[in-house]
Protein backbone atom coordinates (compact mmCIF):
# COMPACT_ATOMS: atom_id res chain seq x y z
CA UNK A 1 0.00 0.00 0.00
CA UNK A 2 2.72 2.23 0.75
CA UNK A 3 4.48 1.67 -2.57
CA UNK A 4 1.33 2.39 -4.32
CA UNK A 5 0.67 5.55 -2.28
CA UNK A 6 4.56 6.62 -3.23
CA UNK A 7 4.60 5.85 -6.92
CA UNK A 8 1.42 7.56 -7.25
CA UNK A 9 3.20 11.29 -5.64
CA UNK A 10 5.98 10.46 -7.81
CA UNK A 11 3.46 10.55 -10.89
CA UNK A 12 1.68 13.45 -9.77
CA UNK A 13 5.12 15.02 -9.49
CA UNK A 14 6.84 14.18 -12.52
CA UNK A 15 3.63 15.69 -14.11
CA UNK A 16 3.79 18.95 -12.72
CA UNK A 17 7.26 19.51 -13.49
CA UNK A 18 6.89 18.40 -17.27
CA UNK A 19 3.88 20.94 -17.19
CA UNK A 20 5.97 23.56 -15.70
CA UNK A 21 8.73 23.01 -18.41
CA UNK A 22 6.01 23.58 -20.95
CA UNK A 23 5.16 26.62 -19.99
CA UNK A 24 7.36 29.71 -21.46
CA UNK A 25 7.34 32.71 -19.15
CA UNK A 26 6.57 36.14 -21.21
CA UNK A 27 9.26 37.79 -22.79
CA UNK A 28 11.80 34.61 -22.05
CA UNK A 29 12.25 33.98 -25.76
CA UNK A 30 13.73 36.23 -27.92
CA UNK A 31 13.51 36.08 -31.69
CA UNK A 32 15.99 35.96 -33.40
CA UNK A 33 18.21 38.95 -34.42
CA UNK A 34 18.07 39.43 -38.87
CA UNK A 35 20.73 38.15 -40.27
CA UNK A 36 23.65 40.98 -41.14
CA UNK A 37 25.06 41.33 -44.61
CA UNK A 38 28.56 39.82 -44.75
CA UNK A 39 31.59 41.01 -45.51
CA UNK A 40 32.31 41.03 -49.16
CA UNK A 41 32.16 41.75 -52.66
CA UNK A 42 29.24 44.38 -53.36
CA UNK A 43 27.67 45.01 -57.07
CA UNK A 44 25.46 48.04 -57.17
CA UNK A 45 23.15 49.17 -60.30
CA UNK A 46 22.04 52.72 -60.52
CA UNK A 47 19.94 54.97 -61.90
CA UNK A 48 21.30 58.51 -61.91
CA UNK A 49 19.02 61.32 -61.29
CA UNK A 50 22.33 64.46 -62.60
CA UNK A 51 21.62 67.41 -64.18
CA UNK A 52 23.61 66.54 -67.63
CA UNK A 53 26.98 69.43 -67.85
CA UNK A 54 26.82 72.06 -70.23
CA UNK A 55 27.09 70.69 -73.92
CA UNK A 56 30.05 70.29 -75.53
CA UNK A 57 30.50 70.38 -79.58
CA UNK A 58 32.69 68.67 -81.84
CA UNK A 59 33.55 68.42 -85.20
CA UNK A 60 35.37 66.50 -88.23
CA UNK A 61 35.26 68.26 -91.45
CA UNK A 62 31.48 68.63 -92.50
CA UNK A 63 29.44 66.62 -89.20
CA UNK A 64 28.72 68.62 -86.20
CA UNK A 65 27.38 67.37 -83.29
CA UNK A 66 26.52 67.79 -79.54
CA UNK A 67 26.62 66.15 -76.65
CA UNK A 68 26.09 66.03 -72.86
CA UNK A 69 28.71 64.71 -70.42
CA UNK A 70 27.61 63.74 -66.92
CA UNK A 71 30.04 62.16 -64.57
CA UNK A 72 27.03 59.61 -63.44
CA UNK A 73 28.44 56.03 -62.90
CA UNK A 74 25.64 53.66 -63.15
CA UNK A 75 27.73 50.28 -62.32
CA UNK A 76 30.31 49.98 -59.19
CA UNK A 77 31.76 47.11 -58.07
CA UNK A 78 34.01 46.85 -54.48
CA UNK A 79 34.07 45.60 -51.35
CA UNK A 80 31.98 45.88 -47.89
CA UNK A 81 33.98 45.54 -44.69
CA UNK A 82 31.88 46.03 -41.64
CA UNK A 83 30.19 50.38 -42.35
CA UNK A 84 32.82 50.58 -44.74
CA UNK A 85 32.46 50.30 -48.55
CA UNK A 86 35.09 51.17 -51.11
CA UNK A 87 33.93 50.89 -54.73
CA UNK A 88 35.03 52.00 -58.59
CA UNK A 89 32.38 53.18 -59.95
CA UNK A 90 32.51 52.72 -63.60
CA UNK A 91 30.34 54.14 -66.96
CA UNK A 92 30.62 54.30 -71.04
CA UNK A 93 29.27 56.02 -73.56
CA UNK A 94 30.43 55.87 -77.12
CA UNK A 95 28.36 58.34 -79.81
CA UNK A 96 29.24 58.29 -83.40
CA UNK A 97 27.55 60.22 -86.20
CA UNK A 98 28.31 60.44 -90.48
CA UNK A 99 27.65 62.98 -93.11
CA UNK A 100 28.36 62.39 -96.33
CA UNK A 101 32.30 60.78 -96.73
CA UNK A 102 32.82 62.38 -92.97
CA UNK A 103 32.38 60.37 -89.75
CA UNK A 104 33.09 61.02 -86.28
CA UNK A 105 33.49 58.70 -82.97
CA UNK A 106 34.02 59.48 -79.42
CA UNK A 107 34.22 56.67 -76.59
CA UNK A 108 33.66 58.27 -72.97
CA UNK A 109 34.68 56.58 -69.82
CA UNK A 110 34.29 57.39 -66.71
CA UNK A 111 35.96 56.25 -63.58
CA UNK A 112 34.92 57.27 -59.84
CA UNK A 113 36.84 55.70 -56.78
CA UNK A 114 34.10 55.87 -53.84
CA UNK A 115 34.12 55.59 -50.38
CA UNK A 116 30.16 54.76 -48.10
CA UNK A 117 30.50 54.58 -44.42
CA UNK A 118 27.21 52.97 -43.14
CA UNK A 119 26.10 55.02 -40.02
CA UNK A 120 24.02 51.63 -39.10
CA UNK A 121 24.47 47.77 -39.29
CA UNK A 122 23.47 45.94 -42.50
CA UNK A 123 20.62 44.16 -41.19
CA UNK A 124 17.88 42.35 -43.86
CA UNK A 125 14.58 44.05 -42.73
CA UNK A 126 16.54 47.39 -41.47
CA UNK A 127 17.44 50.31 -42.85
CA UNK A 128 20.76 51.89 -42.86
CA UNK A 129 21.87 55.44 -43.93
CA UNK A 130 25.05 56.36 -44.81
CA UNK A 131 27.26 59.13 -46.35
CA UNK A 132 29.37 58.71 -48.95
CA UNK A 133 32.26 60.47 -51.32
CA UNK A 134 33.74 60.03 -54.81
CA UNK A 135 36.40 61.71 -57.04
CA UNK A 136 35.25 61.23 -61.01
CA UNK A 137 37.22 62.04 -63.64
CA UNK A 138 36.13 61.31 -67.29
CA UNK A 139 38.60 59.57 -69.80
CA UNK A 140 38.18 59.85 -73.34
CA UNK A 141 39.59 58.38 -77.08
CA UNK A 142 37.98 60.12 -80.41
CA UNK A 143 39.24 60.44 -83.81
CA UNK A 144 40.62 63.91 -83.81
CA UNK A 145 43.24 66.03 -82.03
CA UNK A 146 42.56 65.62 -78.17
CA UNK A 147 43.05 69.26 -77.79
CA UNK A 148 40.05 70.74 -78.47
CA UNK A 149 37.98 67.55 -76.27
CA UNK A 150 37.51 68.95 -72.68
CA UNK A 151 38.90 67.51 -69.74
CA UNK A 152 36.23 66.66 -66.99
CA UNK A 153 36.96 66.12 -62.87
CA UNK A 154 34.90 65.86 -60.66
CA UNK A 155 34.09 65.67 -56.56
CA UNK A 156 30.69 64.38 -54.57
CA UNK A 157 29.24 63.85 -51.88
CA UNK A 158 26.18 62.12 -51.16
CA UNK A 159 23.89 61.16 -47.86
CA UNK A 160 21.24 58.38 -48.47
CA UNK A 161 20.13 54.93 -46.61
CA UNK A 162 19.79 51.23 -48.16
CA UNK A 163 16.95 49.03 -46.86
CA UNK A 164 17.92 45.47 -47.23
CA UNK A 165 15.02 42.38 -48.68
CA UNK A 166 17.98 39.83 -47.69
CA UNK A 167 20.84 39.62 -46.17
CA UNK A 168 22.55 40.02 -49.74
CA UNK A 169 20.14 42.21 -52.04
CA UNK A 170 18.42 45.52 -51.39
CA UNK A 171 18.03 48.68 -52.69
CA UNK A 172 19.07 52.53 -51.54
CA UNK A 173 18.87 56.04 -52.70
CA UNK A 174 20.92 59.04 -52.55
CA UNK A 175 21.07 62.58 -53.22
CA UNK A 176 23.72 65.35 -52.68
CA UNK A 177 26.13 68.25 -53.91
CA UNK A 178 28.42 67.40 -57.15
CA UNK A 179 31.25 69.83 -58.49
CA UNK A 180 32.95 69.57 -61.81
CA UNK A 181 35.66 71.17 -63.38
CA UNK A 182 35.45 71.12 -67.38
CA UNK A 183 38.71 72.69 -68.83
CA UNK A 184 39.24 72.54 -72.85
CA UNK A 185 42.13 74.02 -74.00
CA UNK A 186 42.99 77.49 -72.69
CA UNK A 187 39.31 77.99 -71.39
CA UNK A 188 37.58 76.19 -68.52
CA UNK A 189 34.56 76.28 -65.97
CA UNK A 190 33.35 75.35 -62.78
CA UNK A 191 30.02 74.77 -60.99
CA UNK A 192 27.82 73.16 -58.62
CA UNK A 193 24.99 71.01 -58.94
CA UNK A 194 22.98 69.15 -57.22
CA UNK A 195 23.04 65.50 -57.82
CA UNK A 196 21.39 61.40 -56.70
CA UNK A 197 20.92 58.10 -57.67
CA UNK A 198 18.69 54.91 -56.97
CA UNK A 199 20.48 51.65 -56.95
CA UNK A 200 20.53 47.87 -56.56
CA UNK A 201 22.66 46.77 -54.42
CA UNK A 202 24.09 42.91 -54.53
CA UNK A 203 26.35 42.16 -50.96
CA UNK A 204 28.20 38.67 -51.95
Amino acid sequence: MRIRFAAAIAVVCAGATAARAEEVPEGAAALPAPALASDGLYLGFGVPLDAPLAPVMFSQSSANSAFNLTLATPLSIGFRFGRNLLSLGLSGFQFGTSSGSASQSLLLITVAPKYRRYLAPLRAGGLAPFVQGEVAYMLYSVGQSSSSMPAVFGLVGKGGAEHLFTSNFGLGGAAGLRYVNLSAGSSGVSSFAVTGELTANLHF
